[in-house]
């Protein structure tokens, strides 16, 4: 059975109209409908059912066209807001940043980087947070170094922490649907979505004491893989016996050699290097190793070290706002 097949068709018009308002801005019925392929009736059925759920809204600076103003729409993007966790691995432990924000990004309340050493110790900063606010977050979202398999934490550099039903906990202890996210696939999509949101990218992130890990995005989707563990790069064979962390006179051809490795089976558009505890990379040498070894990757950019917390954040902002629109959609 494949299930209502025009109901289908229109969820999946109702994501493209909405996807194409949060990439491209303010647009008119027409340019929707020249964006997307769809009839303009189609267009203006579409918009009355996302402006009923609350997720665009008429743009109050019409456009003009032939001396005639034609009504425009927008992501409404304060309706809704999300529970946005941040883990990060330090040397001597964990901290997590909790943060209320709404569907666009702002900030509505916050806690400060704290340290964290138990779902439960992590649960009550959430519950202090959540007291402060007048209204519940529709999703919470939680980016941690490790991956939820079969509804368990696992591959994760948190002691204590393996086998742990967390998505399950939070929901059970907030009453939010909780979705777990890895840290470098956060990052990854938070990177490239800046650039294209339908892009392709690797992201590469190296922490101290730990062995690296990948993120990987293919044409605008996250590759998680058959049961969660598509870029542990660090399981591999080429880090049999390394040790952390990695010795400063080995990191930068330890580096040429992972971009070479992903890049040329994966070939994406973007690499993103994020490796802020180590010696700095050389980005021109890097680049000039990897186009000298591969002259078709020149099309390739090596990103290093942008933004890490601004990617993590927007990364776990674009998975979250996105479960919230499908669950209200489909």
């Amino acid at each position: 059975m494949q299930g209502n097949i025009p109901e289908k068709m229109r969820q999946r018009n109702l994501h493209l109209i909405l996807k194409t308002i949060i990439t491209e801005g303010s647009l008119s019925v027409k340019q929707l409908a020249t964006y997307t392929g769809l009839s303009v009736m189609s267009v203006h059925n579409l918009i009355n059912v996302l402006q009923a759920y609350h997720l665009i809204k008429t743009d109050p600076h019409p456009v003009k066209t032939r001396g005639r103003s034609a009504a425009c729409f927008v992501a409404d993007t304060t309706t809704f807001s999300l529970l946005s966790i941040r883990i990060f691995e330090h040397l001597n432990g964990m901290t997590a940043k909790l943060e209320i924000i709404d569907l666009g990004g702002k900030r509505l309340a916050g806690i400060l980087e704290q340290p964290i050493s138990t779902p439960e110790s992590l649960l009550n900063l959430a519950q202090q947070l959540l007291k402060t606010v007048n209204r519940r977050p529709q999703g919470t979202i939680i980016g941690l170094p490790g991956a939820e398999i079969a509804s368990k934490v696992s591959i994760s550099d948190l002691p204590g922490w393996h086998d742990v039903k967390l998505s399950r906990y939070f929901y059970e202890q907030t009453a939010i649907k909780t979705t777990i996210i890895n840290d470098v696939t956060a990052l990854t999509y938070g990177a490239i979505g800046k650039l294209d949101s339908d892009g392709s990218a690797v992201g590469l992130y190296y922490p101290l004491n730990f062995g690296p890990g990948m993120g990987i995005v293919l044409h605008g989707h996250s590759e998680n893989g058959t049961t969660g563990m598509a870029g542990e790069i660090a399981s591999g064979p080429a880090y049999q016996g390394q040790t952390f962390p990695i010795a400063a006179t080995e990191f930068q051809k330890i580096v040429a050699r992972d971009v070479l490795n992903v890049a040329t089976i994966l070939d994406p558009q973007a690499v993103f290097i994020y490796a802020p505890a180590h010696p700095q990379l050389d980005a021109e040498q890097l680049q000039a190793t990897v186009q000298a070894d591969q002259p078709l990757l020149t099309h390739c950019q090596l990103k290093l070290d942008g933004d890490f917390d601004d990617d993590y954040c927007f990364g776990l902002l674009r998975f979250g706002r996105e479960i919230i629109y499908r669950d209200l959609i489909n």
